[in-house]
């Protein structure tokens, strides 16, 4: 009986810890491919469904430090306590940030085109695009292309350049739709003007840029 106990109380703990290590990597893959650390990030595509991950993604740590607590005995307790709780909030501190800057990242993009197969680009400029200069941002201009994914229910995103500062960027199609240009105004440094195919498994969509001028 006693082992059956131990048992489910260790299957308990492990079931829990990897569910907030994939939520934790998931997380991370969207947050930073949405800030342009990442090339290829991941969101969902219903905004409710990703609104409601956020919310679990936050209240994990939490959970899972409190599961673990309570299924200790009285002298682990505080020990656990001392250490785990201090490290849980700061935990919540940066996902909140996190959720907050990735979530201003991708709401806040001021140019889309369609492409084709149900592929769109985008530029994205950040939360503070409204700025006399672009590049007083503290966001680059960024050029992705996204598409949807697992029957619609994720959004895949793939990062092609990276432009900082800016001075205003604008995309448009070419060649009857078959490619489409990129062109980032100067007020600092050089103009920049990329070509791209308009196909998302192109060669040319592979090695994405990062210029800083």
């Amino acid at each position: 009986m006693i082992f059956g106990q131990n048992l489910k109380r260790q299957t308990l703990k492990y079931t829990a810890s990897f569910f907030c290590i994939f939520f934790v990597y998931f997380y991370g893959r969207m947050w930073l491919g949405a800030m342009g650390f990442y090339e290829q990030g991941y969101k969902f595509s219903d905004e409710r469904t990703q609104a409601l991950f956020d919310g679990i993604v936050c209240v994990l740590p939490v959970i899972i430090v409190t599961l673990n607590i309570f299924t200790m005995d009285r002298q682990r307790r505080l020990k656990s306590l001392l250490i785990w709780l201090p490290v849980t909030l700061v935990l919540e501190l940066v996902f909140v940030f996190g959720a907050l800057l990735y979530g201003g990242m991708y709401r806040h993009h001021v140019q889309e085109l369609q492409l084709e197969n149900g592929v769109t680009a985008k530029i994205r400029y950040g939360i503070d695009n409204e700025s006399e200069h672009y590049g007083s941002s503290v966001w680059p201009s960024m050029l992705v292309l996204e598409r949807k994914t697992l029957g619609g229910l994720l959004l895949e995103s793939k990062m092609l350049i990276s432009v900082y500062p800016t001075g205003g960027a604008n995309i448009e199609p070419i060649d009857g739709g078959r490619k489409f240009r990129f062109t980032d105004n100067s007020y600092k440094g050089a103009k920049v003007v990329r070509i791209y195919d308009s196909d998302w498994n192109s060669k040319n969509s592979h090695l994405p840029e990062r210029i800083a001028r």
